[in-house]
């Protein structure tokens, strides 16, 4: 009777990808703390230039199940804002409607031929979505317009959309390869 009560929490945590969950979570959460003890340059600060939190939600949509993606861009602003302070509450409020765009867009596409461009396609939709939201919520932004809030991130996070580029593609190479290494070990 244990043996099969442990099977079923097994084959519980396997279909959840709870492993999964937490190296993705780690990683989102780690990922923005080391990006920003790199010096910046300016006053716009190194992870909206980078885009860092995004990498690891990138992959999870693109290559788990959906609810591995969903879990880690609801809780990673949250988590970081525990550990760090930052960001602020307001701008932790904000990116996490961010990751979950984000993500569901990224999930909307991942079977398409868009799937390649899934990471510069969702933050724009993820960054239009967030305008909307600070619309509708004006005391999540301190200051300025929510239209120049999404244009400075836009323009300020090119390089890191560049780099949600390149971090999508390499995902969806290497999972193209390790399908068809499966296929021929069968």
């Amino acid at each position: 009777m244990r043996h099969l009560f442990a099977h079923a929490i097994n084959r519980s945590l396997y279909f959840l990808q709870v492993k999964e969950i937490a190296l993705v979570l780690l990683l989102t959460v780690s990922l923005p703390i080391v990006v920003h003890l790199i010096p910046s340059t300016g006053n716009v600060p190194i992870g909206a230039k980078l885009l860092p939190i995004f990498y690891a939600p990138l992959i999870a949509a693109l290559l788990f199940k959906p609810q591995v993606s969903i879990f880690t861009a609801l809780l990673a602003p949250v988590i970081n804002h525990g550990l760090t302070g930052s960001p602020e509450w307001n701008v932790a409020i904000i990116l996490t409607f961010e990751l979950f765009v984000f993500v569901l867009f990224i999930l909307g596409i991942r079977h398409y031929r868009l799937k390649w461009v899934a990471g510069p396609l969702g933050y724009a939709v993820a960054k239009l979505f967030s305008v909307l939201l600070v619309f509708m919520i004006p005391g999540l932004l301190e200051r300025g317009s929510p239209v120049g809030f999404g244009i400075s991130s836009l323009r300020n996070g090119i390089f890191g959309v560049i780099l949600l580029t390149v971090i999508g593609i390499a995902a969806l190479a290497f999972a193209k390869k390790r399908a068809n290494q499966n296929e021929w070990n069968k």
